[in-house]
């Protein structure tokens, strides 16, 4: 099926981010390609927006759904064939739209998504910016093509959900999204497990603004520790995650003893090809430093803390079925 005349829906979940949402909103609801932007609001007070191409769905402002779920709903009003999924605090760049055009001519055959990068706003501070040169960044950044499946999805970030170009038929056959943290890598694999490919282009890029204090970026990287363990039990086979727990395996865990074990000797050796890297890359020494301590502290303490969090709470769930089916 060609999706090239196709007009496509736009999804984007929204919790009390209403002044992202309405410049978003501006961004789009002129363009010709758009049929319809769909919000999914679970803010504490009522997202006030009246654009004849918008329809606000209102969720529960109590803790509100996940973003997955708030995604997953959001799909399911959707009238056109083709999904396009942004977050509320992105802004697009000049070009995109080409590139949503370019991304739609894609999704034919075993093609069922498409990506691009995630990249800081252009104000953005230098704590911000981290998530733009960090190693370990959740987010993609490469500025290239590739198009990649089950067995080799490790080669590459794979896409984030903050701006990614969906089939619906596609949605509706792996069952859309869970409500739990990791939602993009978990609908990615639940995709090419049954043999979609994934692409993605440098064209699709848009502006988030991340996340900008010490305590948001921790607790953000707890939760991405926190899925490694469920996300491995519903894939044990998958070669993305057996990329991902090796490294972390071989390479930190490791690390992490001999810090304790021999300290001076291993923290400057630990921390000098990291302060190398980012000296070459952003060229600033402060920014040099803050990154490496931040890629050490989260790596090697908050990213394992939060595996252990997902182990814990993993257990507790099967125990709750467990009695559950015991009690039946």
């Amino acid at each position: 099926m060609s999706y090239e005349k196709e007009k496509i829906s736009i999804v984007i979940p929204c919790k009390d981010e209403h002044e992202g949402v309405m410049k978003l909103v501006n961004q789009l609801q002129f363009q010709d390609i758009i049929n319809q932007i769909i919000i999914v609001d679970s803010s504490d007070q009522p997202l006030q927006l009246k654009e004849p191409k918008v329809k606000i769905i209102a969720a529960s402002s109590s803790n509100g759904p996940s973003v997955g779920l708030a995604r997953d709903i959001g799909y399911r009003y959707s009238s056109s064939s083709v999904i396009l999924f942004l977050d509320a605090d992105c802004t697009l760049p000049d070009g995109f739209m080409q590139g949503v055009e370019q991304g739609i001519r894609m999704l034919n055959g075993s093609i069922g998504c498409v990506g691009g990068p995630v990249e800081s706003e252009v104000n953005a501070s230098m704590l911000q910016r981290y998530y733009d040169h960090s190693l370990f960044s959740p987010f993609p950044r490469y500025y290239g093509t590739y198009i990649h499946g089950w067995s080799d999805m490790y080669k590459h970030h794979h896409p984030s959900t903050s701006n990614l170009l969906v089939k619906k038929e596609l949605l509706e056959r792996v069952g859309g999204f869970h409500g739990g943290y990791g939602e993009d890598l978990d609908f990615m694999l639940r995709m090419a497990k049954q043999g979609f490919l994934i692409a993605y282009i440098a064209t699709l890029k848009v502006h988030h603004n991340h996340r900008n204090t010490f305590r948001s970026i921790v607790r953000n990287f707890i939760r991405l520790g926190a899925y490694y363990p469920r996300t491995l039990i519903d894939f044990p086979s998958s070669p993305v995650l057996i990329h991902r727990i090796a490294r972390l395996a071989f390479g930190f865990a490791p690390a992490f003893i001999l810090i304790f074990t021999y300290p001076t000797m291993t923290i400057p050796s630990l921390l000098t090809p990291f302060l190398g890297y980012y000296l070459l890359r952003v060229k600033n020494v402060k920014a040099a430093l803050l990154y490496t301590t931040l890629d050490c502290v989260l790596q090697l303490l908050v990213v394992p803390a939060g595996v252990l969090l997902g182990i814990l709470k993993r257990g507790r769930l099967v125990e709750k079925k467990v009695k559950k089916r015991s009690q039946s």
